[in-house]
Parts: structure tokens; C-alpha cells; sequence
């Protein structure tokens, strides 16, 4: 699935965050941590899984 073209106002509220979180002084994990918790008030099944990966694998 293409989610720009299935939800194109979703995927550029995600892109916002992408730009915002590098700019705070946050370690990775919290910053992973912050994007699976915008995945989960979005319902995007896939970000919530993209997300959770990769703040486990930043321990």
C-alpha cells in the first residue's frame, strides 16, 4: 500500500513530526518512542509497528 495516496493528510502530519523530533535535545529511543505514540493516535497499524521496532532495537 502507498499510504501517501491511500491517506495523504496523515502522511504529511508524519513528515511534520520527521522535520520537529531531530530538532529537540532527545536521545533516538524517546524519539521513537514519540513517533509510535502519534502512530497509535493515528491508528496507522503500520507506523505503530515501524516505530515499536525500532525504539526496541535502540534498546
Amino acid at each position: 500500500m502507498d499510504i501517501g495516496k491511500a491517506e495523504p493528510k496523515l502522511y504529511r502530519a508524519r513528515g511534520t513530526s520527521d522535520k520537529y523530533l531531530p530538532t529537540l535535545d532527545l536521545e533516538p529511543n524517546p524519539q521513537e518512542l514519540i513517533r509510535t505514540w502519534i502512530s497509535l493516535i493515528n491508528v496507522c497499524g503500520y507506523y505503530i509497528i515501524s516505530h515499536t521496532q525500532a525504539a526496541l532495537e535502540l534498546g
